[in-house]
């Protein structure tokens, strides 16, 4: 049971655009969604529901983001290496 949790969890943590798991700084639009900083210097607008992003920050997602290992991104070629997000400036 736990393993669903983690990969339901890991879901959430993944940017809606590129799909890489987000670290901080993590971004939000007026109505929630949020995105990684590599992607919002690349869209003005949601995705999801147009809304424009702003400087505003989901604390919290970048919070539990601290809590959490995360697969290799290369996972899908066979790499093993689970690791913790790494700490950054925010």
């Amino acid at each position: 049971m736990s393993l669903n949790i983690d990969k339901e969890i890991l879901l959430n943590m993944e940017c809606q655009v590129c799909t890489e798991h987000m670290s901080r700084p993590i971004y939000m639009c007026h109505t929630g969604h949020s995105i990684c900083s590599q992607c919002k210097l690349k869209l003005s607008n949601c995705p999801s529901c147009k809304a424009a992003f702003t400087t505003t920050r989901n604390y919290a997602l970048e919070s539990l983001s601290l809590l959490f290992s995360y697969p290799c991104p290369f996972t899908r070629y066979g790499c093993e290496v689970v690791q913790l997000q790494p700490e950054t400036t925010p």
